[in-house]
């Protein structure tokens, strides 16, 4: 699948059974302006989701001049989606209020440093070579997502809508498939094995 918008726009539109276009047509109310919002809506609802090509661990931030870490700087203008502390101040409670990093233990928005884990949104089509890249395979997950509800929503086909929903779990299927392997998840490191090793369990049976 090519990675520029107007090529992810049409290949929405083929999906659904209608006309290529030839530019995109932003802010607009015409069927391809609709499927571009649409791409837009699906592809941030799946980066907020966390995966390990929008994810950054182990990071060092420092206050800026007034003694507060501001959230919305961090990845200059792109979304921060969660973020908690890690790594040695995992201990550290912290929650976003606002833009701001707050620290629930000592009640402060002063910290003056603190490493963290986030996740934060990655451009769909861009790669300047230094920045983070969406995956081939979650591109085609946005886009086989999209053309199933554009489909639930507008054309509500029961035919296309079987097509639709078997295009978008295979894709889910495939984008799954290499996250597992980039992140090296190993299956013995699940919780679910650590309960079958025997490791002791809470009173609602999760690990500690």
């Amino acid at each position: 699948m090519a990675s520029t918008k107007l090529d992810l726009v049409n290949d929405v539109l083929e999906r659904i059974g209608k006309l290529p276009v030839s530019n995109l047509a932003t802010n607009t109310n015409s069927l391809a302006g609709l499927v571009e919002r649409m791409i837009d809506a699906s592809d941030r609802e799946l980066q907020a989701r966390g995966w390990h090509f929008n994810s950054k661990r182990n990071v060092q931030l420092t206050a800026n001049s007034d003694g507060r870490i501001i959230i919305d700087t961090i990845e200059g203008s792109r979304e921060i989606f969660q973020i908690d502390s890690d790594a040695e101040d995992a201990h550290i409670d912290v929650v976003r209020r606002d833009s701001i990093l707050y620290n629930l233990n000592d009640n402060t928005d002063q910290i003056s440093s603190i490493k963290v884990q986030y996740t934060f949104k990655v451009d769909l089509v861009t790669n300047s070579g230094s920045d983070p890249v969406v995956p081939e395979s979650f591109r085609n997950w946005v886009v086989s997502k999209t053309a199933r509800r554009f489909d639930r929503s507008y054309n509500k086909e029961d035919r296309m809508t079987q097509v639709l929903v078997a295009e978008e779990q295979l894709a889910q299927s495939n984008f799954f498939r290499e996250e597992m392997r980039n992140a090296d998840v190993r299956v013995l490191d699940t919780e679910d094995m650590a309960q079958i090793r025997g490791r002791r369990r809470t009173m609602n049976r999760s690990i500690f």
